[in-house]
């Protein structure tokens, strides 16, 4: 246990009894029968399970919420009133009895139980170099759990689970609900409710896009601190998202009481052309929101007068009788912030002309370049403090690059665990700098291995997209800033078997979509013939893959300058160049300096190049670089010196 670890747990101890000394807090279960509390810090996490049980707890994590291959650890109390606490993971594959790990990492430090709960406090290091354990990151972490009533006679001897559960949370950023409800007792603290009105959401279709524009009430300048959605119990399955877009100073009274399906009569009910600056939003799974007590998007006092409402209803069951009242709350305060913020949105438009997935593979990733010359137009660092990142059902991670003069730097925003349906606001630790000339690249990875048909860009949940949705401070424009490149779609289309002279190229919003002549000389959908004339095999998916990163891409650059107030186009080849990678801190690798040390010196004396490849454990350490093995030489002597220098100071102490 190192000092740090060991020092905390007497000051765990002696706190042990104060909610206050946790940061976050969840509710597992929908009853809240199981509730951990939680506090990150610098090289560990203290638990604290709070379960109405009489048996035994169980809490861990897991890929994907199931049990194969996840970490866990059981704790129960047995009957001379011992506490045991044990370190568990489950089989390879499937379900079965979670096996004893043969590294123990959990540190029990109190257990208690009365009458209807038993309270469980543990810490566990973020990373404990045990192949059965989860490396706790910032990534969204799937928390599963169980319980039983029945006290287990030895460790090999627990029974079955009666209940169990999972739920995601986001372990490392700062949470926002115990200052969300010092926020809400606040006197400075007002409401600005959208409440939706007996909308009855449809039963002939999954997807149903809801809008509504309303007029802003006429007060003084305030700004946004917090928010909130109030779903209306029962319609939680059907709620995807809600996003209030501001109408600038366009005046859109002519739409007031006339409620309806924004895409259904696009050409005669089209308020989306003239609101499309999002000002607030909530997406599923979304907890309440505070801002950093220095910060505050502006509302009121502008020329601005209209909003536009949008609800995503998803009704994948077809339920008849739904009626929708939901609400979403903004948390304002007349007492302003020092620092007003912004927003800016990288991604890909969201059609199926340049969005398409392949079928039957693990990982398939599409790239959305935002290059140096758009944020060129900066005039001064962009500090990103919060965002969504977003996909539909397929995603599987997603990530957003900064290249620097060529050098990756730390990953704007970041999650390999991606959950459609946990997309909380991710609040960073320290805010992440975008600098002028900077290349900014989001990087959408999806899971097909378990479809037949290919997937493709659109609205629905069924369908896919790839946004990086961020909020900046200091604000630059009043309007929302936006970047984002996309594939040549002509291209693309002939590199999967079309003809150019078989295709009628639509635009992208949809109004008139795109038609093949497929091979029975028919014109069928763009959807129809990626699903009947195109031969998806492992070979067209790498082709496909190769495309999507190093075509040609069009760039959209809507950032703008004292100079240049207008959108920007621009084109690039072969994606953004990257002459260094980011490669994250190994710890479990950095902590054995001693082995690592002995295996360059064998390296080394051994001058045998196949051997050294083989052995060295820098390998995984070697950049991307155009100057190649010269790169890799010089990164193995550095990183020698670096452990070697290391290792003199611990002799030291």
């Amino acid at each position: 246990m190192t000092r740090a670890l060991l020092a905390a747990t007497f000051c765990i101890a002696f706190s042990a009894a104060s909610d206050s000394f946790f940061s976050h807090h969840a509710a597992l279960d929908e009853g809240g029968k199981f509730v951990v509390r939680w506090r990150p810090e610098k090289e560990f996490v203290t638990f604290r399970c709070e379960v109405q049980t009489a048996g035994w707890l169980g809490f861990g994590f897991s890929t994907n919420g199931a049990m194969a291959g996840a970490d866990m650890v059981i704790v129960w109390i047995d009957g001379s009133g011992t506490p045991h606490i044990s370190d568990r993971h489950g089989p390879e594959k499937g379900n079965g009895f979670p096996e004893e790990d043969a590294s123990q990492d959990y540190r029990l430090i109190d257990c208690t139980r009365n009458e209807t709960h038993m309270i469980a406090m543990f810490i566990r290091n973020l990373t404990t170099c045990d192949s059965n354990d989860w490396t706790i990151t910032s990534d969204t972490t799937r928390l599963i759990w169980a319980m039983s009533d029945e006290v287990p006679q030895s460790s090999s001897a627990i029974k079955q689970h009666t209940s169990r559960g999972v739920r995601s949370a986001h372990l490392l950023f700062p949470q926002s609900k115990t200052r969300f409800g010092d926020l809400m007792n606040n006197p400075n603290t007002s409401f600005l409710d959208f409440q939706l009105d007996n909308v009855k959401i449809p039963h002939d279709r999954q997807t149903h896009y809801w809008c509504q524009i309303i007029e802003l009430p006429k007060k003084e300048k305030h700004h946004i601190v917090g928010s909130q959605m109030l779903v209306t119990p029962g319609n939680e399955r059907y709620v995807h998202h809600f996003i209030v877009y501001s109408c600038g100073t366009k005046n859109m009274s002519e739409y007031i009481g006339r409620a309806q399906g924004c895409f259904d009569d696009i050409k005669s009910f089209n308020p989306m052309e003239h609101c499309d600056t999002v000002m607030a939003g909530w997406a599923v799974g979304g907890e309440e929101f505070v801002y950093p007590e220095d910060l505050g998007a502006p509302i009121f006092g502008g020329d601005e007068q209209f909003v536009m409402l949008e609800m995503h209803y998803d009704n994948s069951l077809l339920h008849k009788n739904i009626v929708d009242n939901s609400t979403f709350r903004l948390l304002l305060t007349s007492d302003l912030r020092a620092i007003e913020t912004g927003r800016l949105t990288i991604g890909l438009p969201v059609t199926p002309q340049i969005l398409v997935i392949p079928p039957h593979q693990k990982r398939f990733t599409i790239y959305s370049y935002c290059p140096g010359e758009c944020t060129q137009r900066l005039l001064e660092p962009m500090k990103i403090f919060t965002g969504v990142l977003h996909t539909h059902l397929l995603g599987a991670a997603i990530k957003v690059r900064v290249i620097r003069n060529g050098v990756e730097q730390t990953p704007m925003m970041k999650d390999d665990h991606y959950d459609f349906n946990y997309q909380n606001p991710i609040l960073l630790m320290d805010p992440t700098e975008i600098y002028p000339g900077d290349d900014i690249i989001v990087e959408c990875t999806y899971d097909t291995a378990q479809r037949d048909k290919a997937a493709y860009g659109g609205y629905s949940t069924s369908e896919e997209m790839c946004l990086a949705l961020m909020e900046y401070y200091p604000k630059r424009q009043t309007s929302e800033e936006f970047c984002g490149s996309f594939i040549q779609p002509m291209e693309m289309l002939k590199l999967l078997g079309a003809n150019e002279s078989d295709i009628i190229m639509g635009d992208f919003h949809g109004i008139t979509p795109t038609y093949i002549r497929n091979s029975r000389g028919e014109n069928v959908t763009l959807t129809e013939w990626y699903e009947s004339e195109v031969a998806w095999n492992d070979a067209a998916a790498r082709r496909l893959q190769d495309f999507m990163r190093s075509s040609h891409h069009s760039v959209k650059c809507g950032l703008k300058s004292q100079s240049n107030t207008t959108e920007g186009s621009y084109s690039i080849n072969n994606g953004t160049q990257i002459s260094a990678v980011y490669i994250e801190d190994n710890q479990c690798f950095l902590n054995n300096r001693s082995e690592k040390i002995a295996a360059v010196e064998e390296n080394y004396s051994n001058g045998s190049k196949t051997a050294t490849e083989e052995k060295n454990p820098y390998n995984h350490l070697r950049m991307n670089t155009n100057a190649g093995s010269m790169a890799n030489a010089m990164l193995l002597v550095v990183a020698f010196l670096v452990l070697l220098t290391t290792q003199m100071v611990d002799y030291s102490q």
